[in-house]
């Protein structure tokens, strides 16, 4: 425990005068000393707003440094953070916050309105004083096994899932999985994933800091920022990237011009690849066109990082397994056991998803004697698009309760570009175009823009087993033939 504390205060002592974090959306530059001392100062304004230990607070903000402090913030003052997508539908957003009951929600858009107890970001974001090197002593007070981060991602049952997490785990993740890469100083991240999601953090914000390295804000990634990927990293001499499939096949699509491949191949270019399962075929293009070596990672919410590919480690699958995790099974189902273990659901039984300490993955798979982690399958039932969580129960759910068909089935198929896309069954006769657009629009207010319906697929009937439950596995072939 006293180790990790030295190792924060390291980090900020050893780096005091250097660059900590390139702000790319407002061309500024914050060293070591200067976030320190900004993050002290937000720690005042919050103390007036009487936000202590203890709280617990909400943001809902988009990429950018104000989130940065808030999360270190969070760190030196022993609050509970829950960072909420912005982009997350208006019931989901009410949802989390009557699950965490927090004592504020953090905000930047002046039309959230889901909370009482608010604080746009503006009011509280200035520096009050430059604070000395002496100040560091506060990080002893860090209670590092307290509830530091819930984030909030979707389960089959379609109720958004609450994994608490400590300071603890994610530092000892973070560290597992540098022994793979010996990150340092010389690393320079992009950070264009999301904050509000574990990746976002952990892989992005954590890891670089507990390797003292610099990172680069930048929006999150979308199609637009896809046909100009490259100005940002060049301009800023980015060599360290976390890709998703997503982005990976955006690019393979929309970047035209040699900027990128030119850049590439002059930098030596880390290219970590994680939240959900890639291509094989995409992979090998993209690495061919870019000259960037791709190194695939697993994990989960509730588990971290697992496993990682690495550049001593040639291997087409998802890496040898960290330090300290333990892999069994059960039929062939990953159960996973890590010293970074989530603590608890904040809305669930996490007794439900545990057997003798070991985490129910949901994944299918197997180990090789060289102790390389191989993911065949999936046997829960989640579709993975863009990286994100989505639950077929609970669109499904939403789709029945708008009363525009008599029956639906959703089910998750592979995509190029994001993984998997998210296809809608329905009878014949229920369906018409303009009631596709009314309904994705209502889905997207609602739910979010990750729910999105990207096809609706008729059927002469819904078919059904003799339990008179739904075959999804019959749907699923039946469209795979191209049998509908």
């Amino acid at each position: 425990m006293e180790n990790t504390h030295r190792l924060i205060q390291d980090v900020f002592e050893q780096k005091w005068d250097k660059n900590f974090i390139f702000d790319s959306l407002n061309k500024r530059s914050v060293k070591y000393s200067e976030f320190f001392s900004d993050v002290l100062s937000l720690q005042k304004r919050l103390i007036e707003r009487d936000i202590q230990s203890g709280d617990t607070i909400c943001t809902v903000l988009d990429n950018s440094l104000e989130f940065i402090k808030i999360l270190f913030v969070s760190i030196f003052s022993n609050i509970t953070l829950v960072p909420i997508d912005p982009e997350k539908g208006e019931d989901e957003i009410r949802d989390i916050i009557y699950y965490v009951k927090p004592k504020v929600v953090i905000f930047d858009n002046k039309e959230f309105n889901f909370f009482q107890k608010k604080i746009q970001i503006k009011e509280i974001n200035d520096r009050i004083t430059q604070e000395s090197k002496n100040r560091l002593s506060i990080i002893n007070d860090i209670d590092l096994e307290r509830d530091f981060l819930i984030t909030f991602t979707s389960g089959t049952s379609g109720k958004p899932k609450g994994v608490i997490h400590s300071l603890k785990n994610l530092i000892l993740s973070a560290l597992a999985f540098n022994e793979k890469f010996n990150f340092n100083s010389k690393n320079i991240f992009l950070h264009n994933l999301p904050m509000s999601y574990m990746a976002g953090i952990l892989n992005l914000i954590i890891l670089p800091f507990v390797c003292k390295c610099q990172i680069v804000i930048d929006y999150r990634f979308s199609v637009k920022s896809a046909m100009n990927f490259w100005k940002i990293p060049i301009e800023y001499n980015v060599n360290t990237f976390w890709f998703t499939p997503t982005i990976i096949g955006l690019l393979l699509k929309f970047d035209r011009g040699n900027d990128g491949k030119e850049y590439a191949e002059k930098q030596k270019i880390i290219g970590c690849v994680g939240t959900s399962a890639l291509n094989p075929v995409i992979k090998k293009e993209f690495e061919n066109n870019y000259k960037i070596n791709l190194y695939e990672s697993y994990g989960l919410s509730e588990v971290l990082f697992v496993s990682t590919n690495s550049p001593d480690l040639e291997n087409e699958n998802i890496g040898k397994i960290l330090n300290g995790v333990e892999i069994n099974f059960d039929d062939n189902e990953i159960l996973i056991k890590v010293p970074w273990m989530f603590k608890r659901y904040q809305n669930l039984d996490s007794n439900d998803c545990l057997v003798n300490g070991y985490f129910i993955s949901g994944d299918l798979g197997y180990v090789s004697k060289d102790n390389i982690l191989t993911i065949s399958g999936r046997k829960k039932e989640l579709i993975i698009k863009g990286g994100i969580n989505i639950s077929p129960k609970k669109l499904e759910d939403f789709v029945i309760n708008e009363k525009k068909f008599r029956e639906c089935v959703i089910i998750g198929f592979p995509d190029k570009v994001l993984g998997e896309k998210t296809v809608c069954f329905i009878l014949k006769n229920d369906y018409v175009n303009d009631l596709k657009k009314q309904l994705n629009k209502r889905i997207m207010e609602k739910l979010g823009k990750d729910y999105h319906i990207d096809e609706f697929i008729q059927l002469d009937h819904i078919p059904k087993n003799t339990n008179g439950k739904i075959d999804k596995l019959l749907i699923k072939e039946m469209y795979l033939r191209n049998d509908v």
